[in-house]
């Protein structure tokens, strides 16, 4: 739903039961559009959604007490091992 208001439109986009109103210059929109802006905004939302998740996350590894450094160091030499197996066991030894 747009809002015309003072020479600014109110960008209105609404999403799980809730509604957020952003106030966008009439010259911003008339080089972007609206179609465009609201596909930002939706991008912005999902990338600020998933830097939660990634704290979340953090937090969670650092409250586990696991030696995420020495569980991570294992994957990688693991992950290297299976490569060299199936890719480069022609070329090292």
């Amino acid at each position: 739903m747009l809002i015309f208001k003072n020479k600014k439109r109110k960008l209105e986009i609404k999403k799980d039961m809730e509604t957020i109103s952003v106030e966008i210059e009439d010259s911003i929109l008339k080089q972007a559009g609206i179609s465009t802006m609201k596909e930002y905004l939706k991008r912005q939302v999902h990338i600020y959604k998933l830097q939660m998740l990634a704290v979340e996350i953090s937090e969670s590894i650092i409250e586990s007490d696991i030696d995420y450094e020495n569980e991570l160091k294992q994957a990688k030499e693991k992950t290297w091992q299976e490569y060299k197996k199936n890719n480069l066991s022609n070329i090292l030894p």
